[in-house]
């Protein structure tokens, strides 16, 4: 099944360099509908104005952590898909965000390949059939 690249997604990372490779990864992929947020107040103000279908969330931002920000985002946002972006996958980090709604995980450093397999598998696992 072909993903669906006019799928809206917000990168949400306080580092505008992962950011900026994220955003260069989907656009080379397709993708078109990309927004980007530095903290997890602007991805909360994202989501309740735009719904988007995926979220790719970092775990630790300054304000507050992507664990704190996911239970709002999903509030706000409650069909999002929302992938954690992390350096540092502990059991505890992964059963704390499962518990809270994630989807799934995407681990730095990240890869082309790696980031769009997971959105794939991901946007495969939600899709009713």
């Amino acid at each position: 099944m072909a993903t669906d690249k006019s799928l809206s997604i917000l990168i949400v990372d306080d580092d505008s360099m992962i950011r900026s490779v994220i955003k260069i990864i989907l656009k080379s992929d397709g993708y078109k509908n990309i927004e980007e947020a530095s903290s997890a107040e602007a991805a909360l103000e994202h989501c309740t104005r735009l719904k988007p279908g995926l979220v790719l969330l970092d775990i630790n931002m300054p304000d507050k952590t992507g664990l704190e920000a996911l239970e709002g985002i999903l509030e706000t946002s409650p069909t999002s898909m929302v992938l954690m972006v992390t350096g540092e996958l502990t059991k505890g980090k992964l059963e704390e965000a499962k518990n809270k709604g994630a989807t799934g995980f995407v681990v730095k450093p990240i890869t082309p390949a790696s980031l769009l397999r997971k959105i794939e598998s991901s946007l495969q696992q939600r899709s009713p059939g």
